[in-house]
């Protein structure tokens, strides 16, 4: 035994006579400390690799390999157009050329625009060599997941409805002797196989359905990680807007969807999605993370556009950092662009209300965060706010001359916000909004500081910029 746990006995044992080593951990995974380090000497300490693989020689070799498998066959690939399934098709398409079709079905879950720019690129019009076809079949999902709001039972839907949707499509165009997916190496370890559990039950990876009319499936990247993937396509000379696309899951939108999936709340997260993407990409940081995406809770918020009141949808937006895509960290997206991304969502989104993850970063290093928006004070919000080290309040008034009206809308005011601060003993309060009711601060900062000393304030939505020391 060479290493142990407070709660795993044998972390790490040896047997260097035999040439024997394991460790009870995961080194593969982006968090574990000297990970890479543990692989590195695995692989070239104790089995001796050479260490001269190159993508080139997995292209050519692929390609030669599926030559041989399909010989005179016919296959159909089931395209997406994202990362995967694209690589997929051109190593496919490059190996055995118009005997493959590509089967694109858009199934309304799909990102803005994202049909259309799919078949810009593998439809008649585009550079490539293959059979295309597109099936609309939008309605169709929709009304199979009508009720439903288990994200399990979504996931299963949308899986076994494309299966359908292929073996239709199969039959129209002839006999077809192989189905090609572009599964990769996480899916295969999260669909399940041996004693893993189950976390991407959509992918058909370790078998065919009962159902399925093909001979066999194909998955050429079957061995592959993300960054291998994207590294196979720019091999293949697959342009890299292509290439570095936000990997995009197989059941799309219905599981970044709480709760029932409606045409009308695929819409506001197909908005939201680019509109964070775009910003993203302008900010400079999009090489930068893993993935980002927004997503859309099934929570509805009290919220004030102008003069008026809204009511509506709250928009998640999400940011990680990864490698491998089988595990992953928060990312800490700098705090000025969240201003950008608020206004943003808010104006181009008619009124629907952003939950950005703005407080995620202090809330990692053990802060208590307690956060309201203009509902009336009350002996649950003084409650969650005791001893907090920040207080967030938004959405409030905060002009004397308004105090009245507020009342009457039963919204909390800052200045009640401060004296709920002051008696929950928080450490600081920020006041945020977004309207142009706050276009004055220092007119009622000051009387709200004499109730609350440690209170800061944002001018039209823009984020308070503060630097959190480790908690």
């Amino acid at each position: 035994m060479t290493a142990h746990t407070p709660v795993c006995p044998i972390a790490g044992m040896e047997n260097e006579e035999k040439g024997w080593y394991g460790i009870q951990a995961h080194p593969e995974v982006l968090h574990t400390q000297e990970g890479s380090k543990m692989l590195h000497n695995f692989v070239y300490s104790v089995c001796h690799c050479a260490g001269d693989w190159k993508m080139d020689a997995f292209v050519e070799k692929s390609i030669e390999e599926i030559r041989k498998k399909v010989g005179n066959g016919r296959a159909l690939l089931a395209l997406s157009g994202g990362v995967d399934s694209s690589v997929a098709g051109v190593l496919m398409a490059k190996a055995i050329g118009d005997q493959l079709t590509c089967v694109f079905v858009d199934h309304g879950l799909l990102r803005k625009n994202e049909g259309d720019e799919v078949e810009a690129v593998f439809g008649p019009n585009g550079p490539y060599k293959l059979n295309f076809i597109r099936v609309n079949a939008q309605q169709r999902f929709y009304d199979k997941l009508a009720g439903v709001t288990d994200p399990e039972r979504k996931r299963k839907i949308i899986g076994e409805e494309f299966i359908r949707v292929f073996e239709e499509e199969a039959k129209k165009i002839g006999k077809v002797d192989y189905f090609v997916q572009g599964t990769i190496y996480p899916d295969v370890i999260e669909s399940g196989l041996g004693k893993s559990a189950v976390i991407k039950s959509h992918h058909n990876v370790g078998g065919l359905p009962e159902h399925v009319d093909f001979k066999e499936i194909i998955e050429p990247l079957r061995m592959l990680f993300k960054d291998e993937v994207r590294r196979a396509g720019l091999e293949l000379g697959i342009p890299e807007n292509l290439v570095y696309r936000q990997p995009f899951p197989g059941p799309g939108l219905g599981v970044r969807i709480i709760g029932e999936v409606t045409a009308e709340k695929v819409r506001i997260v197909q908005d939201a999605d680019a509109i964070y993407r775009e910003e993203i990409a302008k900010a400079g940081i999009d090489r930068t993370l893993g993935q980002y995406f927004a997503a859309l809770t099934n929570m509805r918020s009290v919220g004030v556009m102008g003069d008026e009141r809204t009511y509506d949808y709250a928009v998640a937006l999400r940011a990680v950092n990864t490698i491998d895509f089988m595990t992953a960290e928060a990312a800490e997206i700098p705090r000025k662009y969240w201003g950008t991304l608020q206004r943003g969502e808010i104006v181009e989104e008619d009124g629907r209300i952003l939950t950005p993850d703005m407080v995620l970063g202090p809330a990692r290093k053990g802060l208590k965060i307690t956060y309201a928006t203009d509902t009336r004070p009350t002996e649950s919000i003084l409650e969650n706010a005791k001893h907090a080290d920040l207080f967030i309040c938004e959405g409030m008034y905060g002009e004397k001359d308004k105090l009245k009206k507020a009342k009457e809308y039963k919204h909390m005011t800052f200045y009640e916000a401060a004296e709920l601060a002051k008696a929950a003993e928080v450490k600081e309060m920020w006041l945020t909004h977004y309207s142009p009711s706050l276009n004055r601060p220092e007119e009622y900062l000051k009387d709200t500081q004499d109730i609350f000393e440690n209170t800061v304030a944002s001018r039209d939505g823009q984020s308070v910029e503060l630097v959190f020391e480790e908690a």
